[in-house]
This record gives C-alpha cells, sequence and structure tokens, in this order.
C-alpha cells in the first residue's frame, strides 16, 4: 500500500518485531514478590467459618452414600442402583447377561495371595479385613475405590459378590471404606 512503511522484522511497532506480541507468542506473566501467592478465582480467601460449612456439607454428602452388599446370584432389584461385582474371579454358573452388572471392578477385589489365605475361614476374617483395608491404599486399588465412590455419590450403589456369605466377604469392608468420608 502507498504510504505505508514496510514489514521489517525487528523494527519497532512492526507487527513481526521482536518482543512484541505475534502469531504463536504468548504473553509474559507478571512477576511477583517471592512467597506472594496468586489472587484466588472468586475472591479472598475463605473465613474459618466457610472452611468449617463447607467440610460439614462435605461430610453430609459422604453420609448420604447409599452402598449395599448383596449376592450377584439374587435378582437384580431397581433400588440396587449401579450394580458393580467387586470379586477377582467369574461367578461359577452365572452368564454374563443373567447377571445384570453395570461394572465388574476387578481391580478393587482382594488379591490372589489374600483371598487363598483367607480362604472364607470365620477365624481369620478380622485379620483378612484388616490386610484388605491396607491393601486398598495401595496406588492399584486407590484408582478403583475412587471410581466406586464416584459411583456412589451419584445415587445407591450396590456392591456384589459371588461368596456364600456376604458378611464375611471383601463387599462389607469395601462398602465401610466407600461410606468413608476421606480417602
Amino acid at each position: 500500500m502507498p504510504g505505508r512503511a514496510p514489514a521489517t522484522p525487528g523494527v519497532s511497532g512492526c507487527p513481526l518485531a521482536v518482543g512484541t506480541l505475534g502469531f504463536g507468542a504468548k504473553p509474559q506473566k507478571e512477576s511477583r514478590r517471592s512467597g506472594e501467592q496468586p489472587p484466588r478465582r472468586g475472591g479472598a480467601e475463605p473465613t474459618a467459618a466457610q472452611a468449617a460449612v463447607r467440610h460439614a456439607r462435605y461430610r453430609a454428602d459422604m453420609a448420604k452414600r447409599d452402598v449395599r452388599v448383596r449376592r450377584v446370584y439374587d435378582e437384580p432389584r431397581v433400588e440396587d442402583g449401579t450394580r458393580v461385582l467387586v470379586d477377582r474371579v467369574w461367578p461359577r454358573g452365572l452368564a454374563k447377561d443373567r447377571a445384570g452388572l453395570d461394572e465388574w471392578a476387578k481391580d478393587v477385589a482382594p488379591s490372589t495371595g489374600l483371598r487363598r489365605w483367607y480362604g472364607h475361614e470365620p477365624e481369620r476374617y478380622e485379620e483378612f479385613r484388616r490386610r484388605y483395608r491396607d491393601e486398598l491404599t495401595d496406588p492399584e486399588h486407590r484408582a478403583a475405590v475412587r471410581h466406586l465412590r464416584d459411583l456412589a455419590a451419584k445415587g445407591p450403589l450396590t456392591l456384589l459378590t459371588a461368596t456364600k456369605s456376604v458378611e464375611q466377604s471383601q463387599a462389607p469392608v469395601l462398602a465401610e471404606v466407600l461410606k468413608r468420608t476421606r480417602e
């Protein structure tokens, strides 16, 4: 165009000049004094009272979690909500279409070694509970527990097991862990 200076890289005022915002360049952040925190989104820091109210709401939400335990061989019920099999091994003689499962959470089941050690011997149950709770804090179990907590927060959750004695299985231990407020 006549009357306009040619675009020369490196010249101040030019769209392609070094140090200006050109194509693909990012604006530089303002420097802060050391130790100064960036401003919070949405305003000032919450007061202790606001934090306590927020924590109380969180605890109340966790207490509402409806986590149930049933045998996978029982007929599905409407009130079951999300049905999740929590055994490592598929139940004997049960067709997958008849099970009425929403998920099969093998990753949250006790390890093969712990399962074999326990062998559903009633005198070992308390030790089994302790060891299984410890296993649930392992990184490979933690993600599966978090996923089940998310499901429980959305509505009723039924943990299913093929064990004859549901009360002496991993399912009630897992249900107790899911109902707790802390991970």
